[in-house]
């Protein structure tokens, strides 16, 4: 993921996926936690989080965070 984003859209890409990364290792840490592992909606929560980090990587990059 690191890669490939960084070559498709340089170190703005690396961003989103470090913060994709994290977001995502922090969701799977605490489902471990609460509940021992994952299950199927774990995984879309997982899914629909990266899309919401990417989204707010965004908007806060190019400054159209309101």
């Amino acid at each position: 993921l690191l890669i490939a984003s960084s070559l498709i859209a340089g170190s703005i890409g690396l961003i989103y996926a470090t913060a994709v990364i994290i977001g995502t290792a922090t969701l799977c840490l605490y489902c471990r936690y609460k509940i021992g592992g994952a299950t199927g909606d774990t995984l879309g929560a997982i899914c629909e989080l990266a899309e919401t980090i990417t989204f707010f990587a965004s908007a806060a990059l190019t400054g159209t965070l309101i």
